[in-house]
C-alpha cells in the first residue's frame, strides 16, 4: 500500500530573507558588506547617483553602470529629453526621503511610483531590473533593486515591492540590518539604505560573480 505524502511547504518571502540575516549568516552577512564595499564597482553606485532627488540625469545612467547594467542610448536620450517633465512631476509626488516601511499609500498601484516604473518600462530595453536601479538611485530606502540573482533567490514574486514592504515592516528587519551596516561602516557602507544592505547580502550570499 503506498503511503501518500504532502509535497515540502515551501519558505515564504520573509522566511527566505530572514534566513540571511541569523545565526551564522548573520556574521556572513556583515563579511559580505564588507566584501562588497571594498571589491565591488557597485559600491559606487549610491556616491555616482545625482543628489537631485526629483530628476533623472545622465550621473544616475552612468550611476546603474555600476551595477553591470546599461541604459541604451536611444533610451537615455528620451529619459534626459521629451521624458524629463513627465519623470521629474512623478518624482515630485513621492517623498524625496520615502521609506518602504512608511506605508502601503506610497506603493499603491495608482501611486506615482507605480506610474514612474510603467512610464519607464514603456521604453525598448528597459526591463524590470534597470527600472528598478533607476528607482533606486533616487529612492533608495522605498524601491527594492531587482535583479536575476536576488529575485531568483526569493522565489520571485509578482508583488515584489508588496513582499519587500511586508519584510521591512516587521518586527526585527530594520534593527537587524542596522546592525549589519554599523559594524561594516569602516569599509564604508553607513551610508547605504537598510534595503540596500539587503540587497548586497542576498545578492553576495547567492552570486556566481568572483
Amino acid at each position: 500500500m503506498s503511503v501518500e505524502t504532502s509535497p515540502p511547504t515551501q519558505p515564504s518571502f520573509n522566511e527566505l530573507v530572514l534566513a540571511h540575516l541569523t545565526g551564522e549568516r548573520c556574521s556572513g552577512a556583515i563579511k559580505s558588506v564588507q566584501t562588497y564595499m571594498t571589491s565591488f564597482t557597485g559600491r559606487h553606485f549610491e556616491q555616482l547617483a545625482d543628489a537631485d532627488p526629483f530628476a533623472i540625469t545622465a550621473n544616475d545612467i552612468v550611476a546603474v553602470s555600476a551595477l553591470s547594467v546599461e541604459i541604451p542610448p536611444s533610451v537615455a536620450v528620451q529619459i534626459l529629453g521629451p521624458a524629463r517633465q513627465r519623470i521629474s512631476e512623478l518624482l515630485r509626488r513621492i517623498p524625496a526621503g520615502a521609506s518602504i516601511t512608511d506605508g502601503d499609500e506610497l506603493l499603491s498601484e495608482d501611486g506615482a511610483a507605480w506610474l514612474l516604473y510603467y512610464l519607464l518600462r514603456s521604453f525598448t530595453g528597459l526591463g524590470p531590473t534597470k527600472v528598478s536601479k533607476l528607482m533606486a538611485a533616487k529612492r533608495p530606502s522605498l524601491i527594492p533593486i531587482r535583479d536575476s540573482v536576488v529575485a531568483d533567490a526569493l522565489g520571485s514574486p509578482e508583488s515584489w515591492w508588496s513582499e519587500w514592504s511586508n519584510f521591512m515592516s516587521g518586527p526585527g528587519a530594520n534593527e537587524r540590518l542596522g546592525l549589519v551596516r554599523s559594524v561594516a561602516t569602516e569599509a564604508g557602507a553607513l551610508h547605504l539604505s537598510h534595503l540596500r544592505v539587503l540587497d548586497i547580502v542576498i545578492w553576495m550570499h547567492h552570486s556566481t560573480t568572483p
